[in-house]
């Protein structure tokens, strides 16, 4: 199973809570919104293999099948977009997924996967960080308060990118 969920909607802290940022994938049935998780039958992926929701707005979803594309609906999964634009060319395997807000408010979409971390940029997609090491990189985090990413890799350790302001300018961020 697949699981991710919040509770803000444009950027609405320290508004009240909004239940509605739930979405769950199992037993290939994509369910969204905490009022019964409706099916998203829009979803036009397969299997999801990882999912990121905006912490901004829990309407902008992110998905990674299990073919290593990547989906993007900014409407609670109603219209999806695909997204993986050249990212084969750049990864043979995509495991992880993360949607991030950073200090400067700019919101950027992350994948992680074999040969390295990559980010969405516009039409294409580009690596994040030419000095990480050539290996499968399994997960990512992102702790907004601190400005610093995580990415895990099989083998190589885990990696953080930090919060100075000039090595996010560098990095695209």
């Amino acid at each position: 199973m697949v699981f991710v969920a919040g509770d803000r909607q444009d950027g609405d802290f320290p508004g009240p809570p909004n239940p509605n940022g739930c979405y769950a994938y199992s037993a290939n049935v994509f369910r969204g919104n905490v009022s019964l998780l409706p099916s998203l039958s829009a979803y036009p992926g397969s299997a999801v293999r990882a999912l990121a929701m905006s912490p901004e707005n829990y309407q902008n979803l992110v998905v990674v099948d299990n073919q290593s594309r990547v989906w993007s609906s900014a409407d609670e999964g109603v219209t999806w977009s695909n997204i993986t634009a050249n990212l084969s060319s750049l990864s043979s395997e995509v495991r992880a997924v993360v949607v991030l807000v950073t200090k400067r408010n700019q919101t950027k979409t992350l994948v992680a996967g074999q040969g390295g971390v990559f980010r969405h940029a516009g039409a294409r997609w580009v690596r994040l960080r030419p000095g990480l090491p050539d290996a499968l990189f399994w997960d990512l985090h992102f702790n907004g308060i601190d400005d610093v990413l995580v990415a895990s890799s099989i083998g190589r350790g885990a990696w953080t990118l930090t919060a100075l302001p000039p090595v996010w300018a560098v990095f695209g961020l």
